[in-house]
């Protein structure tokens, strides 16, 4: 008799890389998840009904059609489909890399983090572009540069990018059906605010690293 080995069909993160913008940008990252993809995860791809599928990756991505087109209509979408325990939404032009979620999602090891930041680094000279942000005088959500060692936590006080972040699959859910607005930045900062509202902290992975050609 052949054995078997015994896996787990459900997997513990779902990778979301939402259609929209530039559709290079949004190719080139999916490629690079792909390229890089974890085990133990699914890779969802969020349209708003206008995507066609050109590579015929369908037996290798879940396609998720909302019927909004807003960034965050097509992430809620996503989330209410996902089927791992951890989101990560994965916005066009950040780059994956190889073993970029494993520092992220043992952050959610600490049972009061409810969102993980990655670095965002340039891919041409591995600058670091953003270390999440933070709210300083005068200004709203500037990049943080500044990166803790690995193995001491930042405070509540660090925010995500949402195009660049780590989720609880249920949290992710219930901030998008509190909230869904069209601008990103907006967004990220009402999540952030209603996140620390109820408690939650936002961690800073200082292992799980993009890459992005452009800025962010």
């Amino acid at each position: 008799m052949v054995s078997v080995p015994k896996t787990n069909p459900i997997p513990q993160l779902s990778i979301v890389v939402p259609v929209f913008g530039d559709s290079a940008a949004f190719g080139a990252t999916l490629v690079s998840v792909l390229e890089n993809q974890p085990s133990c995860s699914e890779v969802i791809v969020a349209h708003d009904g206008s995507y066609d599928d050109p590579f015929d990756l369908a037996d290798e991505v879940r396609l998720v059609e909302s019927q909004a087109s807003t960034f965050g209509s097509l992430v809620g979408s996503a989330s209410h489909q996902a089927r791992g325990r951890f989101v990560h939404v994965l916005g066009g032009g950040l780059l994956a890399t190889e073993g970029w979620t494993d520092s992220a999602v043992q952050m959610f090891d600490h049972f009061d983090t409810a969102a993980v930041s990655p670095l965002i680094q340039s891919r041409g000279t591995g600058e670091l572009i953003a270390a999440g942000w933070k709210n300083r005088l005068g200004r709203l959500m500037e990049p943080s540069l500044s990166v803790p060692k690995e193995d001491q936590y930042s405070s509540r006080t660090v925010g995500a990018y949402l195009p660049a972040s780590f989720w609880r699959r249920d949290v992710l859910r219930s901030l998008q059906d509190s909230f869904d607005g069209d601008d990103l930045l907006e967004t990220s900062l009402v999540y952030h605010y209603l996140l620390r509202k109820a408690g939650w902290r936002t961690e800073l992975a200082a292992g799980s690293r993009l890459q992005s050609d452009s800025g962010f």
